[in-house]
């Protein structure tokens, strides 16, 4: 039981820190791309001008030239918060076996003490 918990996290944990890093290469391959398209704004804006049949001399005048696409992010995962829980949740399975251990042995030395048996006491429960 405590062993699949375990699991549990650790395979969560490198899920997302899998999806991270795919995520990461994604943003960056978007990055090259805007900075590809900003880095040649001026020429497709004289290409267009041309295209227009305008003179490209239009470009210098200081207007805002040819879009640029907007940044990218990675959005990222936490890898913490998985493990945190499960191991929030061990520590709670441990205490409610200890409570349900010293339940089963005050319930056993009251029975045996009606009954006249000499008390002993669970301990190999685990």
């Amino acid at each position: 039981m405590v062993w699949g918990a375990i699991a549990g996290a650790v395979i969560s944990a490198y899920s997302a820190h899998r999806a991270n890093k795919a995520q990461q290469a994604e943003a960056e391959k978007n990055r090259q791309f805007q900075s590809g398209a900003s880095d040649t704004a001026h020429q497709r804006e004289v290409a267009d001008l041309r295209a227009a049949g305008l003179n490209p001399i239009l470009s210098g005048t200081g207007g805002p030239g040819s879009s640029t696409p907007g940044g990218a992010m990675a959005p990222q995962q936490s890898v913490a918060p998985g493990g945190a829980q499960t191991a929030l949740s061990l520590i709670r399975q441990r205490q409610e076996l200890k409570n349900m251990r010293g339940t089963e042995n005050s319930s056993t030395l009251r029975n045996k003490s009606r009954t006249g048996q000499p008390p002993t006491l669970i301990t190999n429960l685990r």
